[in-house]
Formats: C-alpha cells, sequence, structure tokens
C-alpha cells in the first residue's frame, strides 16, 4: 500500500482508487493469505482462493510454520472469514486483481521468482452486459414519472422526486451527481422565449468517514457537457429561482441533503450540503420503486425455523432497479429516439465509443446506418463497342499495339 500511497501522492492515481484498493485488500485477500508466507502460494492454492471467492464458501488462514507464533499473537487470526453470498462478477474481478497486484509486486521487488497466477486458469476479466450480474434495468419515461410523482406526492419530498427526474434526463452517475453544483448550471432563453441549458460534469463528491471527498470524475472524458432537453432547462430554471434558497451562489450544491430526523419538508433539507446518493436510494427510492410495482432488491434468505414451530422457506435473492439504472435509462431514452450513439457515448462520458455499444447495442435502432442509406450497386464494365474483349485472362499485346497505331 505505501506505493499506491506514493502514486497518490505524484498525482499518478486517484485516492479513491487506493482506498478501494485497501479495502479489497483487507476484505477478501489479507483474510486468506495475511498469515501465509507469500514465497508458498501456490497456483493451486491461488485457484482454491479463487473457488472459495465464487462460491461464498468460508475459509480460514493457514499461518506459516516459519512465523504463525508471531502472526497470531499479532492478531491475524481474527481475519476469519464467515460464510458469505458468491462475488458477483464484477466484485470478483476487483478482488483478484488485488490479488495479482500483490504479487507483481512481489516479482518486481524479488521477493518472489515467479508470479503463482501465472499458471493458473483463472482470469480476472468479465464481458461486460453477458455475465448473469450484469443487468441493466432502464425505465420508460412513465415509470420515471411514476416515482418521480410518488416521492414528491407521497413522501412529500418535491425536491428530491425532481431529483430523480434530473437524473434520468441526465445519466449522471452516483458520485457526479453529488458533486454538482449551482455553478455548473447553464440556463438561458432563446429568440422565441424558449429555454434552454446544459450542465458541466467538473467535479465528483462521495461520503468517506462522514466527510464529504472531491475528487475529480472517472476519466478525462467525463469532464463533459451535457445538454438539457428544453422542459427540462425550464423546470432547472424554476427550481434554482423558486425552491433553491441559495440559487444565485455557484459555490451551493444543486441539490440538498436531508437533515436526520426530520420531518417531510422544505425545513428538513440541508442545502449547504450535497445530496447523498445513497440515501436517497435507501429512504425514498426504493419504497416507491415498491409503490409503483417495479422491483426491489432484496438479499437471498436461507431457510428458517422460528421456536414457535412456524416456517420461513428459502428466498432467492432479487436484483431490483438501483438508481444506477436512471443512467441507463438516459441512455436508452436517447438511442431510442434515434440520438447517434457516438453522441449519447460523450454525453455519458464513456472512456470509448466500444463501451456504449457493449452495454447499450442491443438499443441502437435498427435503421441507424445500413440499409438507411442505400449502396449505388456496381457499374457495369465499358466494354467497346467494336472490339471484342480477349478471351482467357491474356492480353494480345498486338491488338493493343494496333490499336494504339
Amino acid at each position: 500500500m505505501e506505493s499506491l500511497e506514493i502514486r497518490v501522492q505524484r498525482g499518478k492515481l486517484k485516492q479513491r482508487t487506493c482506498d478501494e484498493y485497501r479495502r479489497l485488500l483487507h476484505c477478501y485477500v489479507l483474510p486468506r493469505f495475511a498469515a501465509v508466507a507469500i514465497g508458498s502460494i501456490t497456483p493451486q492454492a491461488a485457484e482454491r482462493f479463487a473457488a472459495e471467492l465464487l462460491s461464498g464458501a468460508p475459509h480460514t488462514p493457514t499461518p506459516s510454520p516459519a512465523n504463525s507464533k508471531a502472526q497470531l499473537a499479532q492478531g491475524v487470526d481474527h481475519l476469519q472469514i464467515r460464510a458469505r453470498r458468491p462475488l458477483s462478477p464484477a466484485t470478483f474481478k476487483h478482488a483478484w486483481g488485488v490479488f495479482g497486484r500483490v504479487l507483481r509486486y512481489a516479482v518486481r521487488k524479488s521477493a518472489i521468482a515467479v508470479n503463482p497466477l501465472d499458471n493458473t486458469e483463472i482470469e480476472g476479466g468479465y464481458a461486460v452486459g453477458d455475465e448473469d450480474g450484469f443487468t441493466p434495468h432502464p425505465l420508460t419515461a412513465a415509470q420515471v414519472a411514476a416515482i418521480a410523482d410518488h416521492i414528491a406526492t407521497q413522501a412529500r419530498q418535491p425536491v428530491f422526486g425532481f431529483a430523480v427526474e434530473f437524473l434520468a434526463y441526465t445519466g449522471l452517475r452516483a458520485a457526479e451527481f453529488a458533486g454538482m453544483d449551482v455553478g455548473d448550471v447553464t440556463v438561458g432563453r432563446r429568440r422565441d422565449r424558449s429555454y434552454a441549458g446544459s450542465i458541466a460534469v467538473n467535479r465528483t463528491r462521495r461520503k468517506l468517514g462522514g466527510e464529504w471527498i472531491t475528487g475529480t470524475p472517472k476519466s478525462k472524458k467525463s469532464r463533459r457537457t451535457i445538454l438539457l432537453d428544453d422542459w427540462l432547462a425550464e423546470k432547472l430554471h424554476h427550481y434554482l429561482t423558486e425552491t433553491h434558497p441559495r440559487g444565485e451562489d455557484p459555490n451551493a450544491p444543486l441539490f440538498p441533503n436531508r437533515r436526520n430526523g426530520g420531518a417531510p419538508g422544505p425545513r428538513a433539507l440541508d442545502w449547504n450540503a450535497p445530496v447523498a446518493p445513497g440515501a436517497l436510494y435507501d429512504n425514498l427510492f426504493k419504497p416507491a420503486l415498491a409503490a409503483v410495482g417495479l422491483p426491489v432488491s432484496t438479499p437471498a434468505a436461507a431457510e428458517r425455523s422460528a421456536d414457535d414451530g412456524s416456517h420461513t422457506p428459502a428466498r432467492s435473492a432479487v436484483r431490483g432497479v438501483r438508481l444506477h439504472d436512471l443512467r441507463h435509462t438516459f441512455a436508452v431514452l436517447n438511442l431510442s429516439a434515434g440520438t447517434h450513439y457516438m453522441q449519447v457515448s460523450l454525453w455519458l462520458g464513456h472512456a470509448n465509443f466500444s463501451i456504449t455499444l457493449n452495454v447499450y447495442g442491443g438499443y441502437v435502432p435498427q435503421d441507424e446506418g445500413g440499409k438507411a442509406h442505400q449502396l449505388a450497386p456496381a457499374p457495369a464494365p465499358a466494354v467497346s463497342a467494336t472490339t471484342n474483349p480477349p478471351a482467357g485472362n491474356v492480353v494480345s499485346l498486338t491488338s493493343r499495339r494496333q490499336s494504339a497505331g
């Protein structure tokens, strides 16, 4: 981790990426290998580790003979992992990637001669969209409207009802959404008095240890400008001029946070703190999903029997609609409306166009390109009306000379 911290200080690695590596290391790798000498990790042990991650089986670290007492004295034995659900393909990829980083670092520092992962059949990559764990759930415009209306009227939180619409029609990631300030919004009126506007994605915000951490967008292409639909620009104008108490302060968060324990209504809003996407999802979005009949994510549950004799059958996990699916909604609504996938990719801030096609290729209209633009047939070969073409593939030089003469 020290080498990664140096990269952070040099600006070669984002702090949040380093923090995520640390989390994965402590959550998955160290519980299995903290008490094992790195030189004793074999390809077979690595493959068993992969099987444990993918199956969710519990495992206990095995101290190496040379220094087991010292390691156990330092409390390594408390790292035993309890049984857990199998890792999703994405989480496995990241955990396996951190494991590989540790071993590659050991090779570079001559701690081991060969990386044991080089002799395994395990790969950390996964095909986006092809795995069962990756299921985009884009919503229809009517479903977005129903969710927003429920939050605004039934939950009595019109600001967050509008926030759901804003997310569905801008395609922001959660951290970008939290990072939006009033100054990132540009709204004006045309000569015909209709509204037009755009938002600029300049920063991200994440809450870490109770503190908001401001960072940079995911990649260079994530710094972008997103054009707003006219109706959304108008609603945003009225929101800033009539609802947002700091609507003229460019440094104010665009959407507020909720005060803990506050009753529904404007007084429960903290306009000095950015919106917390996770709290929005848990407290407002999930109840709205259930209310309008959309699936809500629920974990799997084992079969249980109570002392009174009642029996609860096992329940499979349900993959419901996530807040991130509002980003998928933005992409699909635009593609379905005929917006070119390259433009949609730019608005989403994807690093390259192939990501957009991999995830949303099935939503690109079939008439975009292809047979919508007919190719002209190849012209017929020009043949002289007075000279018959020679037979075969041999051209007579004599006939050419006579023709030239």
